[in-house]
This record gives C-alpha cells, sequence and structure tokens, in this order.
C-alpha cells in the first residue's frame, strides 16, 4: 500500500487592530453620506462605546425631522477582516495578475439592520408643522410665536396631520397563516322555504346571564330576576332543588348552597342561583344570596344570615390540617386539596369523632378550611351563643352597614374569637374555650347606643346593579368591601369578581 501524507494548513498572521463592522442595508457609493445617515463618525462611535445602548439608528432622510428611523443592533461577531490586492500588467489586461491576502485584524462587535423599516409620512416643505419643528430645534422663538394653527376644516388639501413618532412596532415579519377557529362548525340550517343555510357557530361560547347584584343602600329590593330566561333539564332540576333550600333558609352563602349539591352540578349551580336569589356587594349580608323580594333590611330576624368575616391569612407549615383547601384558579371544577389523599364529599371538610361537620359551619372542634367568613347561623360553637344568640346585643334601628343589626362592641367582640379559634384550629387543631366571652360588654354597648342616637349612619346614594359574565372592570365597589380579601384569594365569593356591573331599573 502507498502511504499518504497530508499537508498542514498554512498559518496566516493576523493583525492585533479591531474594527466594528457596519452592514448597511443599501448600495454604498459615498462613505460621507453613508456616515450622515447615521447621524456623523461621532453618533457611531458613541454607540460602540455606549454597553447599554447598543442601538443604532438610521434616517435615509437625515434632514427630515419627520423621518422615521431604522434600528441597527450591535451583536458580538467573530470575523476577520481581509485585505486582497491584485497586481497585473496595465499592458495585458488579459493577465489574471498576482492575488495577495493580509489579515488586518478582528471584528468583535457588528451592526446589523435585520428588522422592517417602519412607515415614512412626507410632510411637505412648506407644511406650518415642519417649520416649527425646525423652529423648535434651532430655538427660533420668532417663528414659534408667529405659529397659528389653521381653522379651516374645509380645506381638504391641507389636513394638517403631524405624523407620529411611530406607526408600528412591528419590526419582523409576521406569518398570518389564517386557518379557521378550531371550536367553529358549520352547520345547515332549515329556513322556512324548506332550503338548508351554512352558518358557522362557535362552540366553545356559552350564553351569558345576569347576576343581580345591589349595594346595602338600595331602597328598593329587586322581586323577579333581570331576564325571563326559562331552564331546562338539568339546570331546571338544579333550581328545583334549591327552591327547596330557600323555603327552610332565606339567605345562603354560595359556599354553603355548593356544599348541598353535588359535583355534577356546577355546570349550572350560578345560572339556577341567579334566578332563584340576588347578592349584596357590601354591608353585613355582602356575598350572600338573598332570595327575591326579602329585604333583610326589615326584619331583626335576618341578623341570624349575617356574615363575620375574618380575613384569615394562609396556614403555617406545620398546620395540623391535612385536607385544608389549595386555592386555584377561577371557574375550578373540583376543589384541589393539599395533598395526594382521596377526594371526599364536598358537603364536608373534617371529621370529628365519626361524625361529618360541613365545612361552611364552624362549630370549635372540626378543623375548618381556609374560609375567610362564616354565617351566624353557621358558627354553631355554644362559646358565641351568648353574643351572636343574645337579643340583648341586637339594637332596634336599622342595620348598620359595618355591623348590621349588632351592636358595634359586641360584634366585633365575636369576630375577633372566632379569628382566634380558627387559627388555633389551623394551627393545632384544636382550640380553647372561651366561656365568658360577653365579659365587660354591657358599658361598651351603653358607648354605642349614644353613638348610634347621636350619629345615625346616613344613606348614600342607592345603586341596583346587574353583573354579567363578560370579563372586565367591576364598578361602584364601596371602599368598605375591602378587595384584599378578592386578591388574596380568602374571599369564599372570588369567582365572582372582575365582572362588570350596570345600572337597571326593577318594575
Amino acid at each position: 500500500m502507498e502511504s499518504t501524507t497530508s499537508e498542514k494548513a498554512p498559518i496566516y498572521p493576523v493583525g492585533n487592530r479591531k474594527f466594528f463592522c457596519v452592514e448597511y442595508p443599501g448600495v454604498v457609493k459615498n462613505i460621507d453620506r453613508v456616515l450622515q445617515t447615521f447621524g456623523g463618525e461621532k453618533a457611531v462611535s458613541q454607540v460602540y462605546k455606549n454597553k447599554e445602548n447598543n442601538v443604532l439608528e438610521l434616517r435615509y432622510r437625515p434632514n427630515d425631522p419627520f423621518c422615521h428611523t431604522i434600528n441597527g443592533s450591535i451583536v458580538p461577531s467573530s470575523r476577520v477582516l481581509v485585505k486582497v490586492t491584485r497586481r497585473r500588467r496595465k499592458d495585458q489586461p488579459e493577465d489574471p495578475g498576482q492575488i495577495t491576502t493580509e489579515l488586518i485584524g478582528t471584528i468583535p462587535q457588528t451592526c446589523r439592520f435585520r428588522g422592517m423599516a417602519d412607515f415614512q409620512y412626507l410632510v411637505p416643505k412648506d407644511d406650518p408643522s415642519r417649520k416649527l419643528r425646525s423652529a423648535l430645534v434651532t430655538g427660533d422663538t420668532k417663528s414659534i410665536l408667529d405659529y397659528k394653527v389653521s381653522l379651516n376644516d374645509d380645506d381638504m388639501n391641507n389636513l394638517r396631520n403631524i405624523p407620529p413618532p411611530v406607526f408600528t412596532n412591528a419590526e419582523t415579519p409576521f406569518k398570518y397563516e389564517y386557518k379557521q377557529n378550531a371550536p367553529v362548525t358549520r352547520i345547515r340550517v332549515l329556513q322556512p322555504d324548506g332550503t338548508y343555510v351554512t352558518k358557522l357557530v362557535n362552540l366553545s361560547t356559552t350564553n351569558s346571564m345576569d347576576r343581580t347584584i345591589i349595594s346595602f343602600e338600595t331602597n328598593k329590593i329587586p322581586t323577579k330576576p333581570p331576564s325571563s330566561k326559562h331552564l331546562f333539564g338539568d339546570a331546571l332540576e338544579l333550581k328545583e332543588k334549591m327552591e327547596q333550600l330557600y323555603e327552610d333558609r332565606p339567605i345562603w352563602s354560595k359556599h354553603a348552597l355548593r356544599s348541598r349539591m353535588n359535583v355534577d352540578d356546577d355546570k349550572y349551580f350560578m345560572e339556577a342561583l341567579a334566578s332563584i336569589a340576588y347578592s349584596f356587594q357590601n354591608g353585613p349580608w355582602r356575598d350572600c344570596w338573598v332570595k327575591y323580594g326579602v329585604d333583610p333590611k326589615e326584619d331583626q330576624r335576618y341578623a341570624m344570615y349575617q356574615q363575620v368575616d375574618i380575613r384569615m391569612g394562609h396556614a403555617t407549615s406545620n398546620t395540623a390540617s391535612n385536607k385544608r383547601y389549595v386555592r386555584a384558579k377561577r371557574n375550578r371544577e373540583l376543589p384541589v386539596f393539599a395533598n395526594e389523599q382521596e377526594q371526599q364529599d364536598p358537603s364536608s371538610s373534617t371529621e370529628n369523632d365519626g361524625v361529618q361537620t360541613p365545612s361552611y359551619i364552624f362549630d370549635g372542634h372540626s378543623i375548618p378550611t381556609r374560609s375567610s367568613w362564616y354565617q351566624v347561623c353557621d358558627i354553631t360553637d355554644p362559646d358565641f351563643d351568648c353574643i351572636l344568640r343574645s337579643s340583648k346585643y341586637l339594637h332596634s334601628g336599622p342595620p348598620t352597614k359595618r355591623h348590621g343589626f349588632y351592636y358595634a362592641s359586641a360584634f366585633e367582640a365575636a369576630r375577633n374569637a372566632l379569628r382566634q379559634k380558627h387559627q388555633q384550629l389551623m394551627e393545632t387543631g384544636q382550640c380553647v374555650r372561651m366561656p365568658n366571652m360577653d365579659k365587660g360588654l354591657d358599658d361598651k354597648i351603653q358607648k354605642d347606643k349614644d353613638t348610634l342616637v347621636a350619629q345615625p349612619e346616613s344613606s348614600s346614594a342607592a345603586t341596583t346593579t346587574v353583573e354579567t359574565d363578560r370579563p372586565t372592570e367591576r364598578y361602584g365597589i364601596d371602599d368598605d368591601t375591602e378587595m384584599k380579601a378578592l386578591e388574596s384569594g380568602d374571599s369564599d365569593d372570588d369567582d365572582d369578581a372582575g365582572n362588570l356591573v350596570r345600572d337597571t331599573d326593577w318594575d
């Protein structure tokens, strides 16, 4: 076999000089005019030295103040600058000559113009706005003072359009690839004359429903839903089931109602509930759903349905609860548990001596969920009976916006005790008895009576609203509602936040 020998590649020396390369988007014939489009050699040098601002602006009309720039990005590169020289005799044009190469230096940075140019608007030279711009740049105060805006709207040849700084932010071409939306399908619709017409139907859209949400200051209580929409099938069965519950209890929290329903009923839950009850956006019955025609502000017996908001934070890491709820995104279909245990019936969250306690009830023994508020009738802990079940802590006047029919001192004492017990159960699994919860309240109640007589609560303008399922900003919410609960996810009605509210007149 013949032995083969490989030749080594030649080694060329590279100069120590460093160069800055600009890939100019155009035909270069005059280097001075090219530098002028960049703002001069000084502008190029400043961009090269500035490490933070790596954008070089190019203006094809450098003398036009309304010219929109093309931005070039400075990127690192690994290049070398090669000087190629060809020497040949002038009297022998066909002679290829002698070609020599020399590596002058390296190019560590390169400016590239890869983005699309912005739309350009050519302002006429005699346009007043062009003259004003030039006067502002040069500081010509006389021309600035003499400038007047033309008020002749009939002159269609003078549109007085001052171009914006940027027409479009898109610097890269976008490939549209128009396609039909996936949920949209074609159906054939029978016409009265017996023919068929093909129409496009979006299967992902849902029917919007109106929810009646009123303010506490509203004097006129709604007696029927805003729309006369009829329910059918499973939605109608769920509505009849809710109507039976509302016969025994005219005011429910949404969490309590969900606990009485099956998981399959969640699809039509709000649709059925909105046809039976309305809700308050503030006040002592905030986020509670009241049967149409029932005004809880008229009778003291509705004090048992007021909500007690404790605004609990997140449970600590050493909590004894292993079945607490973890807040997920809106419109969730099933509760998500903190551990991978078998999901239980949503009507109960804890067990105590073999007896399941519904999660919306606070009995002082079962470990509660992270619910931030309870209704008074759902607080079955006997320690609270001395305040919440006693008529001496209820005043005969109209309910206040913050405490309802309860005196302020009594309601706050019960709320603080509920907060302490709730926190103890979440952290240790048990709470301390508080049999003398009403101790020292008599003197405070007398001050509350004097306050109610001296400063009766004034009612603001009544507002009746209708909430729809369109996700947008929510208006008309009072400051006392403290939307922090909704932001932190502690409110039981958090999937109702952020919806449109509009004024409506009731029949």
